[in-house]
């Protein structure tokens, strides 16, 4: 299902003022993780690591990002490392993407005493639904003065991904379809498409109301029949959790089909059964 992606966005406040190139301190946690995230909430966002940067006699420095990959990005080793990636931007939108070392994220200056702070966001974009698993990344920061480096530090970088489904009606995308027949006849067919994105394999099933049947809405005794096919395979509406499974992972269209079986000494009226459709990670 939850390919995968996240923007890592680094949004700073900067106290200026009057320094020298000296007692700068770089203060990063010792470990930055993101457990259960789910690829189906793109629009969440993890809290952020606060980066320090502190000064004791006052000073002038870069702050540098260093890690291994293409331009702006970091690869994550993992599962499914060569689709999931975090982008490095200076701002909350990530519309400016920072460039690896040897390129500079930040000049600032710090009177004695102030402190700087650099805050590093994971917000998920659409687009990057990989395999569940565990990813990791190292990054390396340094503080860079017009004498050389001040200070240099590692951050573990681990995200957690959680198997996830989403899944919506073909054309609309919502959670809920209507088959209308008409007028009733054997062997008419109606049919609904499921979308389902998954980044595992995962299980459809189907549970009706009325235990396979259409059933008249002033007179539950007379009921007609139906067949049911899922994905094109027979599947029987009248058993408790019945369903298909789908071993592998990715994004698909489901044909849900619905076949009025014989319509005989039945009362005239209005037919119907509900559905609950399902999806489960497995």
């Amino acid at each position: 299902m939850k390919g995968l992606r996240h923007w890592m966005m680094l949004a700073f406040w900067l106290a200026a003022g009057p320094c020298s190139a000296l007692a700068c301190a770089l203060v990063v946690p010792g470990h930055w993780s993101l457990d259960g995230y789910d690829p189906a909430q793109a629009s969440g966002r993890a809290e952020p690591q606060a980066i320090r940067v502190q000064a004791g006699k006052g000073c002038q420095a870069w702050l540098r990002v260093e890690w291994q990959g293409l331009a702006g990005d970091l690869p994550l080793a993992g599962p499914g490392a060569s689709n999931l990636r975090l982008a490095l931007s200076t701002d909350s939108a990530g519309a400016s993407p920072l460039q690896p070392a040897p390129q500079d994220a930040a000049l600032f200056q710090l009177e004695a005493g102030r402190e700087a702070l650099f805050y590093l966001w994971a917000r998920p974009l659409p687009g990057q639904w990989i395999e569940p698993g565990t990813y990791t990344a190292l990054l390396r920061l340094s503080l860079v003065g017009t004498a050389g480096t001040l200070a240099e530090r590692e951050l573990p970088v681990s995200i957690n991904v959680k198997a996830a489904v989403r899944a919506g009606f073909a054309g609309s995308g919502g959670k809920l379809a209507r088959l209308d027949f008409g007028e009733l006849a054997q062997g008419l067919q109606r049919s609904a498409g499921l979308d389902v994105q998954a980044n595992t394999g995962h299980r459809v099933t189907l549970e009706s109301t009325q235990r396979g049947r259409l059933v008249n809405r002033r007179f539950s005794q007379s009921a007609i029949s139906y067949r049911l096919r899922v994905a094109g395979v027979a599947v029987s509406a009248e058993a408790s959790g019945a369903g298909i499974s789908i071993p592998s992972a990715g994004q698909a269209r489901h044909r849900i089909e619905v076949e009025i079986g014989p319509v005989e000494k039945v009362l005239a009226g209005d037919y119907e059964d509900d559905l609950l459709i399902t999806i489960t990670a497995q």
